[in-house]
């Protein structure tokens, strides 16, 4: 499973219910060469009912239908809070070491 695919499997896993709604969304360059960037925002509520907001920044290169490179912007510590009272509210997940892609290995 690719890196992508399974952070957001864990996106899922750990904001049930949560709402994911973009805001903007621009696309611009030719099919081999097309970067999208997108504004949006994610909100809901942690355990105990705890809400949860917080607004995400997205640049990708997308080359022949396929994407080639991802860069995310998001609070940072907004994140860790709801992480560390996840963790502290039981849900394990939340304190899991992060998804990182494997390494290349070229021959």
């Amino acid at each position: 499973m690719s890196s992508v695919a399974a952070w957001w499997e864990r996106v899922f896993a750990l904001l049930p219910g949560h709402h994911f709604e973009i805001q903007q969304i621009l696309v611009n360059g030719p099919p081999w060469n097309t970067q999208v960037a997108l504004h949006g925002r994610v909100t809901g509520a942690l355990p105990g009912g705890r809400p949860y907001e917080n607004v995400l920044f997205q640049r990708m290169r997308i080359r022949w239908g396929k994407v080639t490179a991802i860069e995310s912007l998001e609070d940072l510590q907004l994140l860790e809070s709801a992480l560390e009272h996840m963790c502290s509210s039981g849900v394990s997940l939340a304190g899991a070491a992060p998804i990182r892609d494997a390494p290349l290995t070229i021959r």
